[in-house]
C-alpha cells in the first residue's frame, strides 16, 4: 500500500496571518488593553499613548536683566542742635526752600501736619523742561535720628533716600544717603552718564548752599 504524503505551500494570505499573528503576540498585554479601552471610548488607539508621553521642556526664558543701583552720599556739618536741625528737614514745606529753582518743584495736593512712617508726600517738578509728578513714601520715621523717603512714583526705577543726624559737640552731622536706579537699561544708563548724574552733583550742591545759608 502506498502512502502519499502532501505538502501544503502557504498561500500569501496564510503567510500575512501568521506574520500578523506573530506580531500580536510580541505586543505586551497592558498596550493592547489601553489601545482597546481607548477604541471603546471613541478616541484613536494612540490617543492614550500620547497622554502617557512625558511634556516638551520648555524654553527657559531669559533672566530679568538686574538694574544697576548707583549711590550718592553727602554729608554736612550745621552749627545748630540736633533737634531743630532735624525739625528742619522734617518739615515739608522747607524742601522747595534747598531745592534748585529750575526745577520748578512744589508741593502738590494738601500738606501733611506732620511726617511718620507711611505718610505720603505729592510733588511737582520739571526735569529738562518735562513736566513730572513725584509721589514719595516715609518709610522709616526716627523723630531726631533719621529718616527714609523712597520714590513710589517718578522718573526713577528706584529712590531710597536716607537722612541721618548725628549730634558732634556743637554741631550736628546731616548725612545723606540716595540708593537709585534709572529706568530702560542701557538707555537709562546711557542717560545717567550723560547728564543724570552731573544733575544730581548739581542739585545735592545747591541743596548744601541753601542750608548753610539758613541754618548757618
Amino acid at each position: 500500500m502506498l502512502t502519499t504524503h502532501r505538502t501544503t505551500v502557504p498561500t500569501e494570505s496564510a503567510t500575512h496571518a501568521v506574520a500578523l499573528g506573530r506580531f500580536l503576540a510580541s505586543i505586551p498585554d497592558e498596550l493592547l488593553a489601553r489601545t482597546r479601552a481607548s477604541r471603546l471610548a471613541g478616541g484613536a488607539p494612540g490617543d492614550q499613548l500620547e497622554a502617557r508621553r512625558p511634556p516638551r521642556a520648555r524654553a527657559a526664558r531669559p533672566a530679568r536683566r538686574r538694574m544697576k543701583v548707583h549711590l550718592l552720599e553727602r554729608e554736612q556739618r550745621i552749627a545748630r542742635p540736633q533737634g531743630e536741625v532735624f525739625e528742619f528737614f522734617a518739615r515739608a514745606s522747607n524742601l522747595e526752600r534747598i531745592t534748585p529753582p529750575w526745577l520748578n518743584f512744589g508741593l502738590a495736593g494738601e500738606q501733611p501736619s506732620e511726617l511718620q512712617a507711611g505718610t505720603l508726600l505729592e510733588y511737582r517738578l520739571r526735569v529738562h523742561g518735562i513736566p513730572l509728578r513725584w509721589v514719595s513714601q516715609i518709610e522709616l520715621w526716627e523723630p531726631g535720628r533719621a529718616f527714609v523717603d523712597r520714590q513710589v512714583r517718578g522718573p526713577y526705577q528706584l529712590w531710597r533716600h536716607r537722612h541721618e543726624f548725628a549730634p558732634i559737640g556743637q554741631y550736628t552731622i546731616v548725612r545723606d544717603q540716595v540708593h537709585y536706579a534709572l529706568p530702560a537699561g542701557p538707555i537709562g544708563e546711557l542717560a545717567h552718564a550723560l547728564f543724570v548724574r552731573r544733575d544730581l552733583e548739581q542739585i545735592f550742591d545747591f541743596r548744601r548752599q541753601a542750608v548753610a545759608r539758613l541754618l548757618g
